[in-house]
């Protein structure tokens, strides 16, 4: 395969991983909302897994990682930041 199939083949996985996964995820929420089942573990998955699998997509120059706890992909980080990034990103525009 040449380069640019690639790049179009990862970026479809990566768009039904992110949205497919999130839109059965909500069809899972609704339908254990329907039976009264502790659901919060949906929100977390959601919000987490699709923006750890941005870094494998990013070829930039700098690479900053924020997140509470150190993960697997620190060593490919030109900085990494320890906290929580409400914190990181409120500090950084004053609020």
């Amino acid at each position: 395969m040449e380069q640019k199939e690639i790049t179009k083949t990862r970026l479809i996985i990566y768009v039904l991983m992110a949205y497919g996964l999130t839109y059965l995820m909500g069809i899972l929420m609704w339908y254990g909302s329907t039976k009264g089942y502790d659901l919060t573990v949906f929100p977390t998955a959601q919000m987490m897994y699709p923006a750890a699998g941005l870094i494998d997509y990013y070829h930039g120059n700098k690479l900053v990682l924020i997140n509470k706890s150190a993960t697997s992909r620190d060593g490919q980080a030109d900085l990494v930041i320890s906290d929580s990034i409400g914190k990181v990103l409120g500090d950084a525009v004053g609020v």
